[in-house]
């Protein structure tokens, strides 16, 4: 040692000397609800992964100890054990991996072996999730861990790659089409009965496949469709249904037009009255269901056979092998006259009772007998109404859950070109409906109209903070009665005083919604229902021309009103359907 170092050095050792590293251990470490899907709940013990990482690396140990699986093999070792000693438990196969997987994705995400990587190969599963899942297509959650202080350059590592050359996706998930095997397509046609000749209807709901191929099956077969909105299915042709919930609300008709199979594609309705009628034919017929994601659809345990396979394959795939065996102009099978007659008679007359149905509605709403609807002031059923004839056919209407989805079900009249429909259904009920539009208008190549009631509005009031002024195309057209709407066709409307229905049910609201859209900055057009009905068509075609974000405000008849309004356009309804049977099967109406 140099004689000039020499005074520093016995300075240096006269200084106490840090402790050298030592494991770290953990007390109390608990697991709690270990699922396979909730990994939020898992606890790994990453800052032991980072100082093995950290640490081991410098040091010429074993190189399994900077391996990082048997890194990550000791750390869940120790935690083992504390979780038998604390539960009396032994971990499972199936928690060893859960932990292994979520501790390495910490890893990836902390930068610390290769994060850019495994940024681009999760944006890439989730988008491959939310549009190619095995279950179906749906919304996908991320959850990234962060570190403190929450700042980086994406210039100096740490941040995400540029991705392949060209700007081209990290991965890509083709999803294949399972189309019906030949065998199949016998079985259903031999043991199912489902052929001409055989009394049956397709049910056709959102996720049902190509319009085109829904009717190539329904004009193979010589079935009607019942098509809700939600479909695509609800035009303007010969055999489609869309006065479905009107119709069989006539017992005499339902009675007499019991199938004996039903094919149904995509979601069900959202009307009690046609679920109800569909599900009693599962007792006594046959009740196929296309379920190309393994959903299970069955609320009312009444489907005798699911088919798993891509719903617009199987239309033309099943319509091509019925053709073939059945050619329109040969009784094949020992199909004589007769069975070729109550195949035609099957067909008009729902074809009979759908074009009476929509004469009744249209006298209801407007007075005359033309489908404008333009004359009778503005309710509930008349806003679905013209609003679902009015929507340009390359914009979206979004529908909101609760009366709006039920009345555009009800009294949205098939049309050569429809738009696009789409609607929440499941646990959300009315909430997040305006947000659903914004991002809906985000994305859609044309314009968005969002159908909704007040309370729905009210309930998603933040979706319009910041995005007032925008360019985004979406005009959200408010039904205001005054409430929940659909509360007062239930029991509880009867049975209780008003005050008490209304606080409990009905639960009106304070804020004007035009004052609250225009104080988040939105242009709002108020209109009167009764007092100014042909103001809707005025007020959105000027917003679709104009651009951008805007409320249509629609005061429409108190909720008690509503009731009787819908009483009468079904009553209407079920007259002109009963005397269907008194017609001569000559006089044809719409759609025969």
């Amino acid at each position: 040692v140099s004689l000039n170092l020499l005074d520093p050095l016995l300075d240096a050792m006269e200084e106490p000397q840090a402790q050298p590293l030592v494991r770290t251990r953990r007390e109390g470490v608990e697991l709690f609800n270990p699922h396979p899907e909730s990994l939020s709940e898992i606890c790994a013990e990453y800052p032991q992964l980072q100082w093995r990482y950290e640490n081991y690396r410098r040091l010429p140990a074993d190189w399994r100890l900077i391996d990082r699986r048997h890194a990550q093999l000791a750390v869940f070792r120790e935690a083992e054990k504390e979780y038998e000693a604390s539960t009396g438990e032994r971990i499972a196969h199936w928690q060893r991996r859960l932990l292994a997987r979520y501790t390495r994705n910490l890893a990836l995400a902390a930068n610390e072996l290769s994060a850019g990587l495994f940024d681009l190969t999760v944006a890439a599963r989730a988008v491959a999730d939310a549009t190619a899942h095995p279950y179906g297509p749906g919304p996908v959650h991320l959850n990234l861990p962060f570190r403190e202080p929450l700042l980086g350059d994406p210039g100096r590592g740490g941040g995400v790659d540029g991705g392949r050359s060209g700007g081209g996706p990290w991965q890509v998930v083709a999803p294949g089409i399972v189309a019906p095997t030949e065998g199949v397509l016998s079985h259903l046609v031999d043991s199912a009965g489902i052929r001409p000749g055989v009394r049956g209807l397709l049910v056709a709901g959102a996720g049902c496949g190509s319009p085109a191929a829904v009717l190539a099956l329904s004009r193979a077969l010589r079935w009607p469709v019942l098509a809700d909105p939600r479909s695509g299915v609800r035009l303007d042709e010969p055999g489609v249904i869309g006065a479905a919930d009107g119709i069989l609300r006539s017992g005499r008709f339902a009675s007499a037009h019991v199938p004996e199979c039903i094919i149904r594609l995509g979601e069900p309705w959202a009307s009690k009255v046609v679920n109800g009628f569909v599900s009693a034919v599962g007792a006594g017929g046959t009740n196929v269901v296309l379920d190309p994601y393994g959903r299970w659809s069955d609320p009312q345990r009444t489907t005798s056979t699911f088919v798993r396979s891509d719903p617009t394959s199987f239309c033309l795939d099943l319509a091509g092998h019925l053709l073939d065996r059945h050619p329109p102009d040969a009784a094949a099978d020992g199909e004589g006259p007769q069975a070729r007659q109550g195949e035609a008679d099957w067909w008009h007359r729902w074809c009979r009772a759908e074009a009476r149905a929509w004469a009744a509605i249209t006298a209801e709403l407007s007075g005359g007998t033309e489908r404008s609807g333009d004359g009778g002031p503005l309710t509930e059923p008349a806003l679905a109404y013209r609003l679902f004839s009015r929507v340009p056919s390359e914009a979206t209407l979004v529908v909101s859950s609760s009366m709006p989805v039920r009345d555009v079900e009800a009294f949205a009249a098939p049309r050569s070109r429809p738009p696009r429909v789409l609607s929440n259904r499941g646990a959300n009920g009315i909430d997040g409906v305006v947000s659903t539009a914004l991002g809906v208008a985000i994305g859609a190549p044309g314009p968005v109209v969002a159908f909704v009631g007040d309370l729905a509005f009210l309930h998603d009031v933040s979706a319009l903070v910041g995005s007032e002024g925008s360019d985004i195309p979406l005009i959200v057209v408010v039904a205001d009665n005054g409430g929940g709407g659909i509360f007062s066709f239930l029991d509880p409307a009867s049975a209780l005083d008003a005050a008490t229905f209304d606080r409990l049910f009905g639960t009106p609201q304070s804020p004007d919604v035009a004052a609250v859209a225009a104080g988040f900055g939105w242009p709002v057009d108020d209109l009167d229902g009764g007092a100014d009905p042909a103001g809707l068509e005025e007020a959105l075609d000027r917003r679709l021309a104009g651009g951008g974000s805007s409320v249509i405000r629609v005061r429409l008849p108190g909720r008690s009103e509503n009731v009787a309004v819908h009483h009468r356009l079904n009553a209407a309804i079920v007259d002109a359907v009963d005397a269907v049977d008194a017609e001569e099967p000559a006089q044809q109406g719409r759609g025969s």
